[in-house]
């Protein structure tokens, strides 16, 4: 029996346009044919916390380049994480591959405040 698991990226990509994936629209149509799918236990909490951030694609793009970012073109497999941070406070960040790859990483950090 085929099934689906769905997370909560996948499901902001149905709500939200601009993140629109095929992928995303053909798993949306399979659950619309009625193949069995399935959530992780998480996903409620991973759906809400994409929607109180809201931030889309296209803003997050916009605010890069007005950082002074490399540009992410659409559809590339870059990634990019926006957030807010309190003043003083120190943050590391990790990078691992799928499954065990490995390979070159490069992380930038900018500060969007007032843009």
């Amino acid at each position: 029996m085929q099934a689906l698991v769905i997370d909560g990226s996948t499901a902001l990509g149905f709500l939200m346009h601009d993140e629109q994936h095929p992928d995303a629209l053909k798993s949306l149509e399979a659950i619309e044919s009625g193949i069995p799918t399935f959530v992780p236990a998480h996903w409620c909490v991973e759906v809400a916390n994409g929607l109180v951030m809201a931030f889309t694609a296209a803003e997050v793009r916009e605010l890069s380049t007005k950082a002074g970012a490399f540009t992410l073109p659409s559809g590339s497999k870059d990634a990019s994480l926006l957030f807010t941070t309190s003043t003083n406070t120190s943050y590391t960040v990790l990078v691992s591959g799928a499954a065990g790859e490995t390979g070159v990483a490069l992380v930038e950090v900018y500060d969007v405040t007032g843009l």
